[in-house]
């Protein structure tokens, strides 16, 4: 937490900065764990574009109020970052979504997770739906290649 501190020594202001990744890289790497493993499916489908808007609308006001002295990336600039980093969410689908179907009481994770048993997820019609929409839209904005 950075607190503010005014002349008189009183605060004034107070933020939060998350370490959960903590690296110097874009801004879609942070987006990106915030829309794969925070909201559920149907935020993601319904509020994508809000989230995405509500993120840069903080992580710009985050830079004014740091005193930031390099040029502060536009929403458009965001968008463009998320296209280039659009690799990193396709593996946290490929990966991580699939938890979410399973049942993590009724199945040994460590032995799935060492490979000795298949994933019973890949058999989950609700979750090849969910798969086959993202890998669509993933083709669809050039992440994957048709080729």
């Amino acid at each position: 937490m950075l607190h503010k501190i005014d002349a008189e020594g009183r605060h004034t202001d107070t933020i939060l900065l998350d370490y959960q990744i903590c690296c110097w890289t874009s801004p879609a790497v942070d987006l990106y764990y915030l829309l794969d493993m925070i909201p559920t499916q149907e935020v993601k489908d319904k509020h994508r574009s809000e989230l995405i808007y509500m993120y840069y609308q903080q992580y710009s006001d985050l830079l004014k109020r740091l005193g930031y002295l390099g040029k502060i990336p536009s929403l458009l600039d965001l968008q463009i970052e998320l296209l280039r980093y659009a690799s990193l969410e396709l593996i946290h689908y490929a990966i991580f979504s699939s938890f979410r179907y399973m049942d993590q009481t009724a199945i040994d994770i460590e032995a799935l997770l060492k490979g000795e048993l298949d994933n019973p997820v890949l058999n989950n019609p609700e979750f090849k739906k969910l798969m086959h929409t993202e890998l669509t839209r993933f083709l669809h904005q050039g992440t994957l290649s048709s080729v």
